[in-house]
């Protein structure tokens, strides 16, 4: 089985005012069976984190995600879950 989708979502930041240099995030994407293709028919991210900004444009950051995918004739399938580290650049 193969495919892909087209995921929409969003992500949120929260940066506490006595905290400046830590923050807290969470992100959701979803793709219903109209904007997936091939085998796949959803898809769904969803993650929280925290962070602690290293630099004025980026955080190193811990989280928490879990990805599942749908596929015909196979069902539900858990890509990816579990704890993950990072870092993250922004451009403004």
């Amino acid at each position: 089985f193969s495919g892909g989708a087209l995921a929409l979502g969003g992500f949120a930041r929260y940066t506490p005012p006595n905290a400046d240099r830590f923050n807290i995030g969470g992100y959701g994407y979803f793709a219903p069976d109209v904007i997936s293709f091939g085998d796949q028919t959803e898809y769904y991210e969803i993650g929280v984190r925290g962070g602690y900004s290293i630099i004025r444009d980026g955080d190193v950051y811990l989280g928490l995600r879990r990805i599942e995918a749908k596929y015909k004739n196979v069902g539900r399938l858990k890509l990816d879950s579990g704890l993950h580290i990072g870092f993250e650049f922004r451009f403004q």
